[in-house]
């Protein structure tokens, strides 16, 4: 199953593009997307159990200052694999309601009301 989160998106706003890549993404395929995000408003980027691959993307992009919401789509320790994101949201799930509600969330029409059960 592909996560939805770029159509969740596309509701709240008409420029979206959606890039997927591989679980664990070499690190010429990070190059050229990190490039090309170079010049986004925003980009946000969701992680699924952050292998280094997906990590080590997310880490790039913090570091070319590129804006950022990083979303851990099911787990949410793939904060501690990239530690310097300064917006972090966890969804638990990559269904179809989660990404609806992330959405929902980071456009505001409704409020983050969770709060994680772990500590990271």
């Amino acid at each position: 199953m592909t996560p939805q989160l770029a159509a969740a998106n596309r509701r709240h706003h008409d420029k979206v593009d959606e890039f997927l890549i591989s679980m664990d993404p070499h690190e010429s395929d990070r190059r050229q997307l990190s490039a090309q995000l170079r010049s986004y408003d925003l980009v946000i980027a969701g992680t699924i159990n952050a292998t280094p691959g997906q990590a080590a993307l997310v880490k790039g992009l913090i570091q070319q200052g590129t804006p950022l919401i990083a979303i851990a789509m099911r787990m949410p320790y793939d904060l501690s694999s990239y530690p310097a994101v300064e917006t972090y949201l966890c969804t638990y799930s990559i269904l179809s309601p989660s990404m609806e509600a992330v959405a929902d969330a980071m456009w505001g029409k409704e409020e983050f009301a969770g709060r994680l059960p772990v500590t990271i």
